[in-house]
């Protein structure tokens, strides 16, 4: 049933021509039958998909100490934001493609960072985890005026690039796309950021853009962790400022689009790991401050699991049994 949706993201590729249409309409108008439409598939026809959605990413929050005793209501949270979050962030685009100021109250924090990380023409590496209305970063870049590029899946990709190129065409047209791992793709990011243009990543996991999978462990959100380090590698190699950025929701129809504070690249190659400990537990902070908003949880295992080494002993005893 989940085919047929009009609000959930991890569909949104299907749906391009409806909303073609769509955000062809005033935005207030279009996001009213969204959020609608939105109610009544999660009661009806996404309510198998919401349920199974909750159990996944349940797990892995019981299994965070300081989610335990509330891991149910934060996983159905979770779940509902993930299959409903489409209505909004399409709101968001269409209104900053067109220099509205409603329906959606927007607010901008920190843009003064940006400033700073850009001072001189400096080349500015974007650390934007899957947080909130992620694909929504390139977009508040573009109504800013920076030119920007992607660096990320296939996934991102066809969201970005097929679906809301047809709601915000205009700031699309300030978007590139770099899809890793994809020969070729460390020295496009690079050749961004030497062009002076913005980077953009979605950093929590490797795919490989430097060659560093699974190179180094870490403490997250109470369990060991591959720590991804590619953001610290790319910036390193650039010359770059790190400028951690999210866009989230912010009371009903609100959005505030978020700056940190800019960190600078690693001096040498020994600076990657301490960079890249540093940028996690910033994320960590803002994970543990909004739960329900980071649409990281299965990753903690699967893609950033580390499995405990099997010992000669536990190998043979295994191979004993099979």
């Amino acid at each position: 049933m989940s085919a047929v949706s009009v609000t959930d993201l991890s569909v949104a590729d299907r749906n391009v021509g409806l909303y073609e249409l769509l955000w062809r309409l005033p935005t207030g108008l279009v996001l009213d039958f969204l959020e609608r439409a939105s109610e009544w598939e999660l009661r009806n026809a996404l309510a198998e998909r919401l349920a199974a959605t909750t159990e996944m990413v349940r797990e892995p929050m019981a299994a965070t100490p300081s989610l335990r005793g509330d891991a149910d209501r934060v996983a159905r949270e979770c779940a509902e934001y993930l299959l409903s979050s489409n209505a909004t962030l399409g709101a968001l685009m269409s209104q900053l493609e067109h220099g509205a100021d409603a329906p959606l109250t927007v607010r901008w924090s920190g843009v003064e960072h940006l400033r700073e990380a850009r001072e001189g023409g400096r080349p500015v590496l974007v650390f934007a985890p899957h947080v909130g209305f992620l694909y929504a970063v390139p977009i508040a870049l573009a109504a800013l005026g920076e030119r920007s590029s992607v660096l990320g899946g296939e996934t991102a990709r066809d969201v970005l690039i097929r679906v809301f190129s047809t709601v915000a065409p205009r700031l699309m047209d300030q978007v590139g796309y770099i899809v890793v791992p994809g020969e070729g793709c460390a020295r496009a990011a690079l050749d961004t950021l030497a062009r002076g243009e913005l980077l953009v990543m979605f950093p929590e996991v490797n795919r490989g853009a430097t060659g560093n999978v699974r190179s180094a462990t870490t403490t997250f959100l109470g369990r060991t962790i591959w720590l991804p380090t590619t953001a610290a590698r790319l910036a390193r190699m650039a010359g770059a400022v790190i400028l951690p950025a999210t866009v989230l929701p912010d009371g009903p129809r609100g959005v505030v689009v978020e700056f940190a504070a800019p960190v600078a690249a690693p001096a040498d190659r020994h600076g990657d790991l301490p960079t890249s400990v540093w940028l996690f537990r910033w994320l960590e902070g803002v994970v543990e401050d909004r739960p329900h908003l980071w649409l990281g949880w299965t990753m903690l295992d699967t893609d950033m699991r580390v499995t405990p080494p099997v010992s000669a002993s536990g190998a043979a005893s295994g191979a004993a049994r099979t």
